[in-house]
């Protein structure tokens, strides 16, 4: 948990030094966001027979998904399981970099696992990115305060 602290303490001061503001009325005004805003995307963990996570990612087609995991070599042995669904994409996007932290599944050595991040550093600049970090924190709040016994 103080992991997940600390990496949202640190983006949340980046995204509100440059983007926040200008990223929230960009955002609502482009069509492809608007899109962005339906909530019609799950996010995943891939386990192993010892219901390890392994992966995780998101989608809002599961069957698709499955398919092209089950195609992937090192992934076809992993089941799909759903952790959270009914999110937009901004909320999918910083739920999966969540998930990824918490069952620490970054290995580049082995390729079961996740290879990259699910919130690079290049995105960090995006006008979007204030977007992930505020749902994050709202994901997070009620969490905080039930963890700190309030």
């Amino acid at each position: 948990m103080a992991a997940v602290a600390t990496w949202c303490s640190i983006e949340v001061a980046k995204a509100t030094t440059k983007v926040v503001s200008k990223a929230t009325s960009k955002a609502s005004t482009t069509s492809k966001s608007n899109d962005k805003n339906i909530k019609q995307h799950v996010v995943y963990k891939l386990v192993d027979g010892r219901k390890q996570a392994q992966y995780v990612g998101r989608t809002k087609d599961v069957p698709r998904t499955i398919a092209r995991h089950k195609a992937n070599p090192y992934r076809t042995h992993l089941k799909l399981r759903v952790i959270r669904e009914n999110l937009n994409w901004y909320e999918a996007r910083g739920w999966e970099q969540y998930y990824i932290n918490f069952y620490k599944t970054i290995n580049k050595r082995n390729p079961m696992n996740n290879q990259i991040n699910g919130l690079r550093e290049a995105y960090w600049n995006r006008p979007e990115f204030s977007e992930y970090v505020l749902f994050g924190l709202k994901a997070l709040s009620p969490e905080s305060i039930t963890y700190v016994g309030k």
